[in-house]
């Protein structure tokens, strides 16, 4: 048997509120530099927590990849996303969803595309304040194109997702309430009309009409 080094690790965290990440950037920031390991691979986003009232998940900026194998991004608590960029890949099976959250999720801000199964798919709640879209899809396979179009055919975002779905989630500060868009998902195609900032409903080839989430095979709306 080769021989073994077993040591404990102590690490010592520290929660910063955004003033005092800045006040220690502009301190520390001569001395810094970016990493060189490339990028990291977060396999989901789980926040559990008893207390559901004041727990939640907060994206503000940055670009965020997922690539999950349970729930994508899970709060026992709520989402909120002001900002960034964020792609969730995952999951396949129809026991998880790309978003799951106990309490509300809500985006104001920021470029969303979300990519998994339909069994338990979630969208983002009516509070938010910026254009949510919500679609199941057939089965689409690996590697497969999300593209979203305005009414003139202006490309407004796109992402090929690394693994199958049928159920995609995309929001970018380009959908406008009362404009209509086209999500074309790998062979699936959807036109939409935002009646309002949240559109949960509508699947195959150009048959959107709105429906409640709750109507969906699975789905919920908070």
């Amino acid at each position: 048997m080769s021989a073994q080094m077993i040591f404990k690790r102590y690490e010592i965290k520290f929660l910063l509120t955004r003033r005092q990440k800045a006040a220690l950037m502009d301190v520390m920031g001569a001395w810094m530099v970016p990493d060189t390991f490339g990028k990291t691979t977060i396999r989901n986003l789980d926040f559990a927590s008893e207390d559901t009232e004041s727990m939640f998940i907060e994206i503000s900026g940055g670009t965020l990849y997922v690539n999950a194998s349970g729930d994508g991004m899970d709060s026992n608590g709520s989402i909120r996303v002001s900002g960034g960029v964020i792609y969730i890949s995952g999951p396949t099976d129809g026991a998880n969803g790309a978003l799951d959250y106990a309490s509300s999720a809500t985006i104001t801000g920021g470029t969303l595309i979300a990519a998994g199964s339909s069994g338990m798919a979630e969208s983002f709640s009516d509070a938010s304040t910026q254009g949510v879209i919500m679609v199941n899809v057939d089965s689409q396979e690996a590697d497969s194109r999300i593209q979203l179009s305005n009414a003139d055919g202006n490309l407004l975002l796109s992402w090929t997702a690394p693994k199958g779905f049928s159920n995609v989630v995309v929001s970018c500060p380009d959908i406008i309430q009362g404009n209509t868009y086209t999500l074309d998902a790998g062979s699936s195609q959807t036109s939409i009309t935002m009646d309002s900032f949240v559109y949960n409903g509508g699947s195959g080839m150009g048959s959107s009409m709105p429906q409640d989430a709750g109507n969906m095979p699975g789905g919920r709306r908070r």
